[in-house]
């Protein structure tokens, strides 16, 4: 990089611009599926008269199903989570142990990258806690990841009142 250009954006850098996402989610009982895209319309930011970045489109594809094992209180739930940008893609392959549906273990591999300890429990009033550590193995090793998941998770009930009518008419 050129002494100058390398001036001109290590001081603090300002943009603004429109950017637009959108996703669809199912999940029933025992399976899941998902998929969602960021920067669906690619769009730049002018950071100065010398740097200009496109932020590329990025999809998220994901799924996982539930197995329960036959008078056991365990669930096991393999899952996929594809992440790329049309030229790059990274792919995590996840198996998740679930005692009581209540309490999870479990690993997760990411292609050419990393070996993930997954643990968490869910407390009676919708509330998630979770951690995970990346063991990694690609040229990044040596960095250790260490993430904490909190969630709150909450149903939300349509459901049609029942009607009444007192006049004949509408009998």
């Amino acid at each position: 990089i050129e002494d100058g250009l390398l001036q001109s954006i290590s001081g603090e850098l300002n943009a603004n611009t429109f950017d637009l996402g959108m996703g669809v989610f199912y999940k029933d009982k025992r399976m899941y599926s998902g998929i969602s895209v960021m920067h669906l319309h690619q769009p730049s930011l002018n950071l100065n008269e010398n740097l200009d970045v496109q932020l590329q489109r990025t999809w998220f594809i994901t799924g996982g199903y539930s197995f329960s094992l036959i008078d056991k209180p365990i669930d096991i739930e393999p899952q996929f989570f594809l992440k790329t940008d049309e030229s790059i893609y990274q792919l995590d392959i996840s198996t998740i142990c679930k005692y009581k549906k209540r309490y999870w273990g479990g690993l997760s591999y990411r292609l050419q990258d990393a070996i993930v300890l997954l643990a968490g429990f869910e407390m009676k009033n919708g509330i998630k806690v979770g951690y995970s550590y990346d063991f990694t193995t690609s040229h990044l090793a040596g960095f250790q990841t260490h993430e904490v998941m909190f969630s709150y998770s909450f149903t939300v009930g349509v459901s049609k009142k029942s009607k009444h009518y007192r006049s004949v008419r509408y009998l």
